[in-house]
């Protein structure tokens, strides 16, 4: 698999950042994975919607490779997260401060994921896709 970590600057990154409220963002990576971003647009064609949601998943900085290359399967992950007992998908947040509400951890020992999803009931990896990759100070 070949996934691409570009780094974003300009109205990118404000747009992008816009999302977190003035925490001390590092870096903000769009990431491109051809092959997840292919099966999710086969996904949304054989659905027949236009439904398309934004949301954010946290991650250790250790299991962001892992969660890059494997679309967040949290499974593989090496850091264990709070709420994951009995679940098939991620933890997916509907905006930053739902993270921080949610999770106790420092911002510079995470990376937020934001991602979009057809869907509020999962049913695949197909349903989502990793958009940006943002670390923090």
């Amino acid at each position: 698999m070949d996934i691409q970590l570009v780094n974003i600057y300009s109205s990118e990154f404000k747009y992008v950042s816009s999302y977190f409220n003035g925490a001390p963002i590092s870096s903000i990576y769009s990431v491109q994975n051809v092959f997840q971003y292919g099966r999710y647009l086969l996904r949304r064609e054989m659905l027949k919607t236009s439904y398309e949601a934004t949301v954010f998943h946290y991650i250790h900085h250790e299991d962001r490779d892992t969660a890059i290359n494997f679309c967040c399967d949290f499974r593989r992950y090496n850091k264990t997260h709070e709420g994951y007992q009995d679940r098939k998908h991620p933890i997916f947040f509907s905006s930053f401060q739902d993270i921080i509400e949610f999770t106790r951890l420092p911002l510079n020992s995470i990376s937020v994921l934001i991602l979009k999803t057809l869907t509020n009931v999962l049913k695949s990896q197909c349903d989502y896709f990793i958009e940006y990759l943002i670390e923090f100070y």
